[in-house]
This record gives C-alpha cells, structure tokens and sequence, in this order.
C-alpha cells in the first residue's frame, strides 16, 4: 500500500511514464555523471535516472515516501538516498559537476531555485519541473510585466531555457496550475559584479518598489555617486547586464 498524498507538501506525482522519460531524456544523463534529484516522491523520474547508470543521490524529506522510495532503486548500484530537507543538504566539494533533476513542490520552487543558484560552484545543470506561471517569470526578457527578481538572478547564473509544458492530467492528484519544464544551464564563470552581496541586495531593492523610477527605489545605495545606467527607468526595463554593470559602478565608488 502506498503513503499518503500530503497537500502541504505539495505532492502532486507525475503518472504520465512517457513525460518522466522525456524530462530525464533533456537532461542528457550518461553513465559518468553526477546526478541530484530533489523530491523523488513516488519515484516517477527516479526509475528512469537511475536507468542510465549514472552516480545518482535522491532527496526525499517525507520519511513514508523515503521507505517506499529504498524498497524501489535501494538495492542499485551508486545509489544515495537521503531523507532530509533539500534545503539542509550540505553539497558536495567544487569539483562535482551535478546534474540536478526534480518534480519541485511548487510552494517552495523559489527558495529551492534560489539554493541552487547558491550552489552555483557544484551544479553544471539544472532540469525542472516547476508552475508553468513561474517558468515564465524566469524566462522572460526585460520590458515584460512578468521580469523581476527571479528572472535576474537565474538569467544572471545560468541560460534559462523552457521546454515544454505539461497538462494538470498528467498527475495525481490533479493540480489547479499548469506545469513547465525549465532547463537551467549554469555558468561556468559568471561575470564579475563586485559584490555578490552588493549585487543582490540592488535587483531586490529595485524590485521591490517596480512601479517606482531607480533613482527613488534604489536611492540609498547609490547616493551621490554618478552612474552610467539610467535611474529615470524603472527596473524591469533593466537587462541583466546592466543590473551587473551597476552593481560593478556602485560597488567601485564605495
């Protein structure tokens, strides 16, 4: 008998075997690679990751489907199963390329997207299962009432490709929203914003207060120093290079 379904978990399991295949299918896994899955759940994309022979770590935070999950692929060979938050897992050194795959519980894509891009150092790629509305948000372009904060920073560490979208019948239950595959692609060497820090706390400032000009909503970061990026536009007419060309003239005057 399988567990429970947990809504505050956001556990909505792909049954559709010919999407779990196509998702592992984009991630272009081979036998030498590295691979992080999070959220296994009911072990719909699991089964076909660990087809490919790969060296393959699974995260489950609820501990029924974790039990279910060992019965299914525990016995494999470069198996790693860990029943614990993703957001605690403590990634491995520099040198590991990961491969990341996941069917995200959508109340906490962002805070996961956000590890990720932290994470920068140890992942090569990243394919996901995300709200169709927030892939959209990552992968629009600047002018587009849909780009702020999130298309920013994944665009700034990563190319943001979305591949297809997948109906609400596709799982069980059915979800209210519809789903996207998102490809993240990240960077080996990211442009130079000074700091980091410094870069962040600018596009959430600036978008924080969106309907307001960059002179008013950013005011206290720039001050009296002089700038070359426009502060008569608003953030969303930005590109992610000028939000790091800003962050460089800012953090170069300090």
């Amino acid at each position: 008998m399988n567990p429970r379904l947990k809504k505050r978990l956001s556990q909505n399991f792909l049954r559709d075997p010919n999407i779990a295949r196509r998702i592992v299918a984009e991630a272009a896994i081979t036998p030498s690679d590295n691979v992080l899955e999070i959220g296994c759940g009911d072990g719909a994309l699991t089964s076909w990751i660990v087809k490919t022979g790969c060296s393959y770590t699974g995260i489950e935070v609820d501990p029924e489907w974790f039990n279910r999950l060992t019965e299914l692929v525990g016995d494999h060979p470069n198996v790693e199963l860990l029943n614990i938050d993703f957001m605690k897992w403590q990634a491995p050194g520099t040198n590991r390329q990961l491969k990341v795959v996941g069917n995200l519980p959508y109340h906490i894509s962002s805070q996961i997207l956000f590890r990720l891009m932290d994470l920068h150092y140890c992942v090569r790629s990243a394919t996901l299962m995300l709200q169709k509305e927030v892939v959209e948000r990552i992968v629009s372009p600047p002018g587009s009432k849909a780009y702020g904060i999130l298309s920013v920073f994944c665009q700034y560490y990563a190319d943001c490709k979305r591949l297809f979208d997948v109906s609400p019948s596709a799982f069980v239950p059915r979800p209210t929203v519809h789903s996207s595959i998102l490809q993240l692609e990240f960077h080996s060497k990211l442009k130079a914003v000074g700091s980091e820090l410094l870069f962040k706390k600018l596009v959430k400032q600036s978008f924080n207060q969106r309907r307001k000009m960059l002179r008013n909503s950013i005011a206290g970061l720039v001050g009296k120093r002089s700038v070359t990026i426009n502060l008569d536009l608003r953030p969303e007419h930005l590109s992610v290079d000028d939000f790091v060309q800003l962050s460089q003239e800012l953090e170069a005057e300090q």
